[in-house]
């Protein structure tokens, strides 16, 4: 989160507010990491819109997640699930329609800021 607190604070980017949603897999390295984001998170004053977790291994439907996290519109969406091939199918699935957000996936991560 203090990446991208000061990424708003540089002015490098606007966020239409502060609400989070994650998406972990089910094994210890997943959500230890997604529990501590979430932790942070909502001590900075971020709303948590949506904690899910996946059963480890390869996933290869995202929608109803996405679905979910969409009636939100969270800012940043967070993915700690580190197989590269959901992380692929992951952000294809968003492009399908996607939402003005920040995306984080672990070892990895898209967002739509602008160049400077």
């Amino acid at each position: 989160m203090p990446v991208i607190e000061k990424w708003v604070s540089d002015g490098k980017l606007k966020l239409p507010n502060k609400k989070i949603a994650f998406i972990s897999s089910d094994n210890p390295y997943s959500r230890s990491i997604s529990d501590g984001m979430q932790a942070d998170a909502k001590q900075r004053g971020w709303q948590v819109t949506d904690s899910e977790i996946v059963p480890f291994g390869e996933i290869n439907d995202w929608h109803a997640f996405l679905s979910k996290v969409r009636q939100d519109s969270p800012a940043v969406i967070v993915n700690t699930d580190y197989l590269p091939g959901n992380a692929a199918t992951f952000m294809s699935q968003f492009e399908e329609n996607p939402t003005d957000a920040l995306v984080f996936i672990q070892y990895g991560d898209r967002s739509r800021i602008p160049e400077s």
